[in-house]
């Protein structure tokens, strides 16, 4: 029983040492700096360490990097333009199409029109906006309500325009709409 307090308290007296350690080395190379020029100095020679750290093309070329990240000069035109759009549109309509999310999972453009949109619409089937970008948007009213019936009502038109702000919530393209008008 003496022998398990023993190690308890030199347990706790090595965690006590090895905490106070830390502390004070930061503490006294502060105590070092005695005037204003000398900490701008310090720190100065703090930033050109932190400068000579591996730059992350030697980072990306090492195999046994945690993370891959690619180097930006191999994103092409198409990956940047094929990303969602975020953003205002409060002033110049964000244009696409309405289609039918079946429609779209199955492989084709997803158009429908106004009646198969509606006819959808009642059954249950999501009815999105295809926007200009070809990228698939799930439109909401101001209130928070899906807008797949308003959007049915625009089915006929190769092109509408909504007016509001596109989101991005986790990975999923988001419009909420103030106004859409066709085009």
């Amino acid at each position: 029983m003496k022998f398990y307090k023993l190690i308890s308290l030199f347990a706790v007296a090595g965690l006590l040492f090895i905490l106070s350690c830390g502390t004070e080395e930061k503490k006294n190379e502060l105590e070092k700096v005695e005037s204003v020029d000398e900490l701008i100095e310090h720190m100065d020679n703090q930033a050109e360490k932190i400068d000579a750290a591996p730059d992350s093309a030697s980072i990306t070329d090492n195999k046994d990097a945690a993370t891959n990240v690619a180097p930006v000069e191999q994103l092409t035109e198409e990956k940047i333009t094929a990303a969602p759009v975020s953003g205002d549109y409060l002033s110049k309509p964000f244009q696409g199409y309405i289609a039918s999310l079946d429609a779209l999972v199955t492989g084709s453009d997803g158009r429908v029109n106004k009646a198969k949109a509606q006819e959808l619409h009642a059954k249950g089937n999501l009815i999105v906006l295809m926007g200009s970008d070809n990228q698939v948007y799930f439109v909401y009213n101001e209130d928070g309500t899906f807008a797949g019936k308003r959007l049915a009502g625009y089915a006929n038109n190769q092109k509408v325009g909504l007016l509001g702000k596109a989101k991005v919530i986790d990975g999923i393209n988001v419009f909420i709409m103030n106004l859409i008008e066709s085009m």
